[in-house]
């Protein structure tokens, strides 16, 4: 279980914390792409740590200026 407020920090660079950071040199950054799957859905905890830390990651700021996905009510 995630302590409480960890939705509203910046998500760790867990590569760049591994051993230094030498891995980010040989693998590339994984970046999920939203809308090639079937049944997609994205959790509500996404939903609210962009609302509440203003971020969100490049996956989903493509996805909403491509219409891929809507913003759900409630949700600014």
């Amino acid at each position: 279980m995630p302590p409480p407020g960890a939705d509203r920090g910046v998500p760790r660079d867990s590569d760049g914390e591994f051993m230094g950071g030498p891995a980010k040199l040989f693998r590339p950054l994984f970046d999920r792409v939203i809308g090639g799957g079937v049944n997609e859905t994205i959790d509500a905890s996404v939903w609210q740590h962009a609302r509440l830390a203003d971020y969100r990651s490049l996956s989903l700021e493509v996805a909403l200026r491509n219409d891929v996905i809507t913003v759900p009510p409630g949700v600014a």
